[in-house]
């Protein structure tokens, strides 16, 4: 729809509209910009939501992906970093399969500092978290990677 008309008078292009009309152009442009935006908007999600990034979360994933070797190459860059940083270590697997340890570790427990900590809260902030590590101990317990002595206490 035009709602602006250009007219040519004695060579001279001019424009006759009224102010309604003038309103009612702006506001199709407005809504015109407004769809247009809209469906660039659109565009983009549609194009987010289809073209989203798949990362194996597997080793078998990757080595069954099309960018298998790509993957193998950065997989084989960061060893080498790893090497040349001494931050590991590769070792011989064992025939088992399995990691474990020779006997478990042994901890040493005085419990005069249990008792002191019932009875008085000064200790608190160097405690705030000793129900995690009571936790994490529990655990390596009972899976038997560490043994627990009492310390006798006076």
């Amino acid at each position: 729809m035009s709602y602006i008309e250009s007219i040519e008078q004695d060579g001279e292009e001019a424009v006759v509209a009224t102010d309604s009309e003038c309103k009612k152009a702006r506001k199709e442009i407005q809504l015109r910009v407004a769809k247009e935006k809209a469906m660039d908007l659109m565009q983009d999600f549609i194009c987010l939501s289809t073209c989203a990034i798949f990362e194996p979360a597997t080793f078998k994933e990757v080595m069954q992906s099309d960018e298998a070797r790509q993957w193998k190459d950065a997989i084989d860059v960061e060893y080498e970093a790893l090497l040349q940083n001494g931050t590991w270590k590769l070792v011989p697997q064992r025939k088992t399969g399995r990691v474990s340890l020779l006997k478990p570790s042994d901890v040493y427990v005085d419990n005069e500092s249990a008792k002191k900590l019932a009875k008085t809260q000064v200790f608190h902030s160097r405690t705030k978290r000793i129900d995690v590590r009571h936790h994490f101990i529990r655990e390596r317990i009972e899976l038997k990677q560490i043994y627990v002595k009492r310390v006798p206490g006076e």
